[in-house]
């Protein structure tokens, strides 16, 4: 019995046209689920007597009004309300990315590194800039730097939109 309805569900999948085989095939996955609930074929190969009626009629499909899982590339997202926070999550001592906070700050060389290469950057752009070098005059030299190096206490705050 199945058998029938596969090879029809092969045929229609070498037609041309999207319309025409989106349809057949939602009528022949209807036969198919008929089928295992325990229906018997017609003789050409439709279910029951109520085959011939459901090409005249088309039934709505209860499966049809769901919402897919997963929406088309091209749909487009209307957020409905302000985006709420998520609760904020803390790094335990475990985490990864916590550790690597540890290690860096017990390396004293690779932070003075990082602070005077992030100075250097700073100082290159300020230098470049025509209307710094207006204002503070020329060479722009710093005489002392101070940077502190923070760690976030947790990832990112998330936040969660309704649409």
């Amino acid at each position: 019995m199945t058998a029938i309805l596969l090879s029809k569900l092969g045929s229609l999948l070498d037609e041309d046209e999207e319309q025409t085989k989106s349809s057949q095939v939602k009528e022949a996955l209807r036969q198919v689920k008929k089928v295992r609930e325990g229906e018997k074929l017609g003789p050409e190969g439709e279910v029951g007597l109520e085959a011939n009626e459901a090409e005249a009629e088309e039934v709505p499909d209860e499966e049809e009004d769901i919402v897919p899982d997963e929406q088309p590339d091209d749909a487009w997202f209307i957020p409905v309300g302000w985006p709420q926070r998520k609760p904020r999550e803390y790094y335990r001592g475990s985490d990864p990315e916590w550790r690597s906070f540890t290690e860096f700050a017990k390396n004293e060389e690779r932070g003075r590194l990082v602070r005077s290469e992030l100075a250097a950057i700073v100082h290159a752009h300020v230098s470049n800039d025509k209307r710094l070098q207006r204002i503070l005059g020329t060479p722009i030299s710093a005489k002392k730097i101070w940077l502190d190096v923070d760690f976030p206490y947790g990832p990112p705050q998330e936040y969660e939109q309704w649409g």
